[in-house]
């Protein structure tokens, strides 16, 4: 086993020792660190698969293999230091201005007319960085968020990114699957789900209850739907249980990961021309925001959403958040939402002298 200053070494400048690099804890499960050489390795069935948002236009997914891992805890991560250089993705982005926002909104409301729909809408919001620390950044996400996956990562091409998401996509244990409909968003001193909320979230469980019976599959549906905290913000969630009935690889957990996404979470209802119409809206890349990714192993994978993340830069952090949007959407509601997301990840990254959102 390598010692401390290996670990220590390569998450403070991963590209001038041509590594990988990653963390990555599992709602109450142990926190891990691992790297990995830019050559691939096909022998090593343990790997950290990551898939864009969409993958047109060149952008890749992935699979890194989990070549060198470490338990890690918090007073280890006491002596790791600022990161110095991270990889840098391509990508370049602009601020969605709260009138850009409203404008999209507007757009997908009288496109949606009266209907029964949805569209998400999301924004960018870069901000200025101090020194990162991506270990100390992490164990202060596990803190806040013991419900999320809590992940960073630094490669080629993907860049240098960290997030906090509450949503599984696919998890497969055995041969249980698992997916997750998660929609609908309210802050905790608001006193109910509105008629809108549970709509959305309606939605999205149809739409992965379809998906699961088109790969063939018999899923059970949690009876309600519950409640699940984030920070401040609660989301509704329903469980989509199927049993594998026969051999079930990790090449079919790939395939259906790929049938699922992207739900009406991250995409829209009905999912007709879903990356055509959210590029029309958007106007810049969403990357690997609202991708998927997470660990594969022999008998045991677990995929969410990527959600509550953020690209980080030279000097900035990019947040990224989303907000279903419907017929019975009131534009500055949907505003402050995707702000409150965005502050969930804003309120862990050190800032160089600007006011945190709501």
């Amino acid at each position: 086993m390598k010692d401390l200053q290996y670990w220590i070494d390569r998450f403070q400048n991963p590209v001038s020792h041509q590594n990988c690099i990653g963390l990555f804890g599992f709602p109450g499960e142990d926190s891990f660190a691992f790297c990995s050489t830019l050559q691939s390795s096909p022998e090593i069935t343990e790997r950290w698969i990551v898939h864009p948002f969409q993958t047109a236009g060149g952008l890749p997914g992935f699979s890194i293999p989990v070549q060198e891992k470490i338990q890690l805890n918090s007073e280890m991560g006491r002596a790791f230091l600022p990161l110095i250089q991270g990889w840098r993705s391509p990508f370049n982005y602009h601020q969605t201005s709260r009138a850009e926002f409203l404008q999209g909104v507007a757009s997908i409301k009288k496109g949606l007319k009266n209907s029964r729909g949805k569209v998400v809408l999301s924004m960018r919001q870069p901000i200025s960085l101090g020194d990162f620390n991506p270990i100390e950044t992490f164990f202060t996400l596990r803190s806040r968020y013991p419900q999320a996956l809590v992940w960073f990562l630094s490669c080629p091409i993907f860049g240098t990114w960290i997030g906090a998401s509450p949503e599984v996509l696919i998890q497969k244990n055995g041969s249980l699957l698992e997916s997750w409909s998660l929609a609908g968003t309210r802050h905790n001193s608001s006193p109910n789900w509105t008629s809108k909320e549970r709509s959305e979230q309606v939605m999205v469980t149809e739409y992965l209850k379809k998906a699961f019976f088109d790969f063939g599959l018999h899923p059970e549906l949690q009876a309600e739907p519950e409640e699940i905290r984030m920070g401040d913000l609660k989301h509704l969630r329903t469980r989509v249980i199927a049993e594998a009935m026969d051999s079930f690889p990790n090449s079919e957990v790939s395939r259906l990961a790929a049938q699922l996404h992207p739900s009406p979470a991250v995409g829209a209802y009905p999912a007709l021309n879903v990356f055509e119409q959210i590029q029309k809206l958007e106007s810049q890349t969403r990357a690997y925001y609202a991708g998927y990714l997470g660990l594969q192993q022999e008998e045991r994978t677990q995929f969410y959403v990527n959600l509550r993340c953020a690209e980080i830069q030279q000097n900035t952090a990019v947040l990224f958040s989303g907000a279903g949007i419907t017929s019975e959407s009131d534009p500055e509601a949907e505003w402050t939402e995707v702000q409150r997301k965005a502050a969930l990840l804003w309120a862990c990254l050190p800032c160089n002298g600007q006011e945190k959102s709501p």
